[in-house]
């Protein structure tokens, strides 16, 4: 897609020579330049565009800044997802400053050399459109992974629901639910954590309702327990079903009567608190175990979250993906078209949605120029993604999902095979074979395709003509620069 860059600035020469250096760049196909040397032209271009990507806005037209901030100022508050730079000869920071807080993104100056411009234009570009492609992508995700639940929340938290019960297997999303029901209390609400399976049992009861100086050995004070803590807010039991029984029926009366007892006293307190709790186990089938009160299971179920494996919901893996890949650490990583579809066949049935995250940031190791490819994805999801697509397909059409490209090599030479000329001649015909199918092969694509940096393509490709296995015109015909 061409990126429209629209520039406003009042020195006929520093138009000509940007439009120029955006013209004649390496990335001349990627930008549409947009020049103007007054304000009047410049509001009648931009009702002609339909968007805009970039402004660059000079700041000083004629001999005050007050237009070009006021400028700054209108464009950002027309085209809100534009990158807007802001130039000038002078290295006023006051001024600079200024133009930031109105709306401006970044600021360059005029005495850039051209070509290093261009580059660090485009260079903006491309992670002021990474920022808004992760913002989007979380919010996306958020929207498709919780789906109705977040729309409950707010409703929940206003009405008179006193405990709220998550059920989901590991990985599907309970702590990201706990940070929303957070995330939507007023200010200053109390939300106390606690990961009940990380308490000794031996210490839950103090850990959880506090306890007296000399109460037992090593009481040397008093302490606030953590459903105190959570007075006139909500704590969230995270692995509730670990708890012991003597926990489980202090939580039953505390819930009940809204009162709490440290241990080693003889006053109760009054706590006004609210309790989401989580577990990956039934507690129905604890329950009929023995192992859970059935009393305080239906106490906890006032309200019910259920999060379904992923497996239930694969519709929702592809933007997953998309949101790790752009998210994880060292991306944006890309995927080859294959890698997809082999992750979207597989169950996560180990860990859910942290078993596909952690499976991704595994496949990164093989990374190349951040490209995941087939060859990243570990051995055993591979094989079971592979199993499980073939066994519901056609058997006319088994192993014929992965793009495949047919190359015939016959050896002529009368010396014997070396090695790096086998390699040329392969790659010879590999780009002969995708410019037949698919027209001229840029360097980028010829990079993924074959897993290698992109770098190192110009000195393989050197050897095939110094193996005369084409020549150099062959070359720049078959292959772009891009």
């Amino acid at each position: 897609m061409t990126t429209t860059l629209i520039h406003l600035d009042d020195e006929i020469q520093i138009l000509d020579l940007y439009a120029t250096a955006f013209t004649h760049s390496s990335n001349a196909n990627l930008f549409h330049i947009t020049s103007c040397s007054s304000v009047s032209e410049f509001e009648e271009r931009l009702a002609a565009l339909k968007r805009v990507d970039i402004f660059i806005i000079d700041l000083y037209l004629g001999t005050s800044a007050d237009e070009g901030l006021s400028i700054v100022s209108f464009c950002r508050a027309s085209f809100p997802s534009s990158l807007i730079l802001v130039s000038s000869n002078a290295k006023d920071h006051n001024l600079i400053r200024s133009s930031l807080q109105i709306g401006a993104d970044d600021f360059i100056p005029k005495d850039l050399d051209t070509e290093d411009m261009v580059r660090l234009v485009d260079n903006k570009f491309q992670i002021h459109s990474l920022s808004r492609r992760i913002a989007k992508s979380q919010k996306t995700m958020a929207g498709t992974f919780m789906q109705n639940t977040s729309k409950r929340i707010p409703n929940i938290i206003s009405s008179a629901i006193n405990c709220v019960h998550l059920f989901g297997e590991t990985g599907t999303g309970k702590e990201i639910i706990a940070d929303t029901f957070e995330n939507n209390l007023p200010s200053n609400t109390p939300f106390v954590r606690v990961n009940c399976g990380a308490i000794s049992h031996s210490l839950v009861v103090s850990e959880m309702f506090g306890h007296c100086k000399g109460a037992f050995t090593g009481a040397i004070c008093d302490k606030k327990g953590l459903i105190e803590a959570a007075n006139n807010g909500w704590i969230f039991l995270d692995e509730v079903a670990t708890l012991p029984s003597d926990a489980q029926s202090a939580l039953l009366r505390a819930i009940d009567n809204q009162k709490i007892r440290r241990i080693g006293s003889t006053k109760d307190f009054t706590v006004n608190f609210r309790v989401l709790s989580a577990t990956n186990e039934a507690l129905e089938d604890l329950v009929t175990a023995g192992k859970f009160r059935k009393d305080l299971w239906q106490r906890l179920r006032e309200a019910e979250i259920i999060l379904p494996p992923i497996r239930e919901r694969k519709n929702e893996i592809p933007e997953l993906i998309q949101y790790f890949c752009e998210t994880m650490r060292g991306g944006p990583y890309t995927l080859a078209p294959t890698v997809m579809e082999i992750l979207s066949a597989y169950d996560w049935r180990e860990g859910n949605i942290r078993e596909l995250r952690n499976c991704l940031r595994s496949m990164t190791e093989k990374a190349v120029d951040r490209l995941l490819t087939p060859t990243c994805i570990p051995e055993r999801i591979w094989r079971s993604a592979l199993e499980k697509s073939e066994g519901h397909m056609p058997v006319n059409q088994k192993n014929n999902s992965l793009p495949k490209t047919t190359i015939e090599l016959s050896w002529q030479d009368t010396s014997h095979p070396n090695f790096e000329k086998l390699c040329s001649i392969l790659l010879m015909q590999l780009i002969r074979s995708q410019h037949e199918s698919h027209g001229k092969v840029s360097m980028r694509s010829l990079s993924r395709l074959l897993g290698i940096p992109k770098s190192s393509l110009p000195l393989k490709i050197k050897r095939i003509v110094e193996f005369g296995l084409a020549h150099k015109s062959e070359i720049h015909d078959l292959i772009g620069n891009q």
